[in-house]
């Protein structure tokens, strides 16, 4: 049997991204969090409520919540815990590793189309630093530290292609050198 945990890092990465998704900090994920997390980050990428980019984002974060974590809920209760939240992401990496895949790429997508707010294509650090504190709750030392890592290229910029390895490589890699670690600050 693959230890999915192996030393621990996944978990820590994985309490990162609950802590993210948890929106409200009560400890425990709900499809709130979800509607929640799609409002903040319409509301981010200056999308007015009802725009077409806001309802896109709400839709986004509702498909999240039903094809990923709804299932998750093993009791039933509608509330995803921390190790609920962890199952439901690395369990399939052994078994259907397109399903995590599907998660990161809308992550992914949805994330990046938010933090590129001048619609170039591309992450400036301004534009990282501003998802770090509003989105992602890290402080402006981490952003930067973040932003750092996450410049593969060291183009000066963060390319769709370097935030889609951050993201893959946040959710699967085991390697605590793996530059995507830092994708939510520090971990």
């Amino acid at each position: 049997m693959i230890d999915l945990f192996g030393d621990g890092l996944r978990r820590r990465k994985l309490d990162r991204l609950f802590g993210v998704i948890d929106v409200d900090g009560d400890g425990v994920i709900t499809q709130a969090d979800y509607e929640q997390l799609g409002q903040l980050m319409a509301k981010v990428s200056g999308a007015a409520p009802d725009s077409a980019r806001s309802n896109e984002l709400k839709a986004t974060f509702g498909q999240l919540w039903r094809e990923f974590q709804a299932p998750a809920d093993q009791d039933g209760d509608g509330r995803i815990g921390s190790d609920e939240f962890a199952s439901s992401v690395l369990t399939p990496l052994g078994v259907a590793p397109d399903r995590v895949l599907r998660f990161i790429g809308l992550l992914c997508n949805a994330s990046f189309g938010v933090a590129d707010t001048d619609g170039d294509g591309r992450i400036s650090k301004a534009e990282h630093l501003r998802m770090g504190r509003e989105v992602f709750r890290v402080d402006e030392a981490g952003a930067a530290t973040s932003f750092e890592k996450l410049d593969f290229f060291n183009n000066g910029y963060l390319t769709l292609d370097a935030y889609l390895i951050a993201f893959t490589e946040f959710v699967t890699s085991p390697d605590p050198n793996a530059r995507g670690n830092w994708l939510f600050g520090d971990f």
